[in-house]
Order: C-alpha cells, then structure tokens, then sequence
C-alpha cells in the first residue's frame, strides 16, 4: 500500500475472489476540498470532465462515500457533488469483516481515540481496505505526529 498526497506519493496482493478494478483509495478530503475550495465545478468544469472517465479506478470506500454524501442528506436535496458522482457512477464500495479487524488493530496499535487529531475510523478503515487490497491511499492529509 502507498499513500499519494497530490505534491508527494503502503501490503498483501489481493485475494483470488476479491479482485477490486480500481487502483486508488482516494480519502473523502480529496473530492470535498477539490471540489469546495481548490477546483470548484463551476470554475473548472473541464477539470472534473477529466476526472469523471476514470471513476472506475477510484474506490470509494462506504465510510469515505458516507463522509461525502451523508446518510442524513440523502433523500433531500443534495449537493453538487453528490449529484456529481452519482452521475457519473462512482460507487460505494463495500468493506468486510477482514477490513473492519485490521482497522481496529490500527486504532490500539497506534493508540487512535475520540480525541486524536487528524484520525479518525473513516481513515484507519480506508488505509486497512489499501493494505488488504494492494491499493494506493491518496489523501491532503499530512503525516500525523
């Protein structure tokens, strides 16, 4: 497994019937502060036009997806990003019960609590997804110290 951050770039080949197409576990901060902040749809449309074909090599993660499209606003009106991505078929893909131990052999190795900053049980999940997966973690955040 590797973890990417956009200005610098961590595992287990993945199992026989657990073949994932895509290639990137891409955080939830990617998308949102791309889309809120740094890229903004309506400014750089051909941007997220360029990213849309490749939805196929971007994993989504439930919790990650969950973090972009919050359960208590679906069903109401939705964001453009939201919007966004269920137009262009990015899914949410599911994680088992071998994701969900190791991500909690992540939170007592490193000792992760309610109150550590900059971690939290969305990002172990998706780091133990990589590992298992063989996939590459892109993400903004920095090393956690």
């Amino acid at each position: 497994m590797q973890v990417v951050r956009p200005e610098k770039s961590i595992g287990r080949p993945p199992a026989g019937e657990r073949t994932v197409s895509g290639k990137y576990c891409t955080d939830a901060n990617i998308f949102i502060e791309c889309w809120n902040r740094n890229y903004p749809f309506d400014i750089f449309p051909s941007l997220w036009e360029k990213v849309a074909p490749h939805q196929n090599n971007i994993i989504l993660i439930k919790p990650i997806y969950d973090q972009i499209v919050p359960k208590e606003r679906r069903g109401r009106e939705r964001d453009p990003l939201s919007i966004w991505l269920g137009e262009n078929h990015f899914i949410k893909t599911p994680i088992d019960n071998e994701t969900k131990k190791l991500s909690l052999e992540l939170e007592a190795r490193y000792q992760i609590t309610d109150q550590s900053k900059g971690v939290d049980q969305e990002d172990l999940t998706l780091i133990a997804y990589a590992k298992i997966e063989n996939k590459i973690v892109v993400t903004l955040e920095g090393q956690q110290k």
